[in-house]
């Protein structure tokens, strides 16, 4: 048996954890500044009697569909839900956030009711109970708090 030619794997193993270790390292940092940087768009856990209850006051509600392995998640909470424009417009609506970093029962429901196809998904409904838009991927603040204001 060669020894050397045993260990060549293992230049490329070094470099995969170095990668992503690197990676985890940055995700990290993000979230810790992202955490320090100030207030930011509160969201309660998603309950369909908190749903139901917005409806009946005629509450318009944001939903969000987050995880914490979902790096866009991560940035529209360092942007979008710190951004004070979209807190102040936020602060009318019923905001809920479903989290699915692991499979639950609820937010299987929660899934499987709105269709969700991947995360960040953000659902807007209105004061009547419909739903105005749905969308999946990464909110900017602008984009957002355009929604929040198209929403009645």
């Amino acid at each position: 048996m060669n020894v050397k030619n045993s260990s060549t794997g293992w230049p490329l193993l070094k470099v995969l954890g170095l990668t992503l270790g690197t990676v985890g390292l940055g995700v990290f940092a993000h979230l810790l500044l992202a955490r320090l940087m100030g207030p930011q768009l509160s969201f309660r856990r998603f309950d369909p009697v908190l749903l139901a209850n917005a409806k009946l006051e005629g509450k318009p509600t944001v939903i969000d569909f987050s995880a914490a392995w979902c790096i866009p998640c991560r940035e529209m909470e360092a942007s979008t839900f710190a951004n004070p424009k979209v807190i102040r417009e936020g602060e009318r609506f019923a905001r809920l956030r479903v989290d699915v970093t692991s499979a639950t029962p609820e937010g299987n429901a929660a899934i499987d009711y709105f269709r969700v196809e991947g995360v960040p998904t953000i659902i807007f409904i209105d004061s009547k109970g419909v739903i105005r838009k749905q969308v999946v991927g990464y909110m900017g603040p602008g984009t957002f708090l355009d929604e929040l204001r198209q929403t009645h």
